[in-house]
């Protein structure tokens, strides 16, 4: 199976400050990535993923690490095959929770509301790539048509046109799509 639309993208306008994001993102190292949780369930009668439509979740949680120049943030991410019609019975489930840590220098010059909109999209995008090669690497292992999840962008939104459609587009930053297959 391969995602439809092949891009996740989170605009400006969303409710993200972006200048926040980027200061403290300059001020951010990376330390590390891991995976702490998974969960996969299939269905062994549906297990091409013909007719259905794919949900993909994600969300971020800040956990405490102790000391004021590190940060400790879980992602969870969800991709789920639902059947057309059936929004209970599925083909394929797969969860997984990574830990994404890193070391903040001069972390006195941020309040934490700083920290918490760094957070919210910051370790997402970092963890997006292990996040895409796990799905692909689990669905082959389990002799399913591999699962393709679509790349993720934060982009600027397109200068205002006066369409409203362009307007609400850009207002919006779901954290769930759904794409048939």
């Amino acid at each position: 199976m391969t995602a439809k639309g092949n891009d996740k993208s989170i605009k400006e306008g969303s409710g993200l400050d972006f200048k926040v994001i980027q200061r403290v993102a300059e001020k951010a190292s990376l330390e590390d990535i891991f995976l702490i949780d998974a969960e996969i369930k299939s269905d062994p009668v549906h297990r091409d993923g013909r007719g259905a439509t794919l949900r993909l979740v994600f969300g971020s949680d800040i956990r405490p690490k102790g000391s004021i120049d590190k940060l400790a943030v879980l992602c969870n991410f969800l991709v789920s095959a639902v059947k057309e019609g059936d929004k209970e019975d599925f083909s394929l489930e797969i969860k997984a929770t990574f830990s994404v840590n890193y070391k903040i220098h001069s972390p006195d010059t941020f309040s934490a509301s700083d920290i918490e909109m760094f957070a919210k999209i910051n370790p997402i995008y970092n963890c997006w790539p292990y996040w895409r090669e796990f799905v692909q690497n689990i669905t082959a292992r389990m002799g399913l048509p591999t699962l393709t999840i679509p790349l993720f962008k934060i982009s600027k939104p397109m200068e205002d046109s006066g369409n409203p459609e362009e307007k609400s587009s850009k207002a919006s930053n779901r954290k769930s799509t759904s794409k048939s297959e």
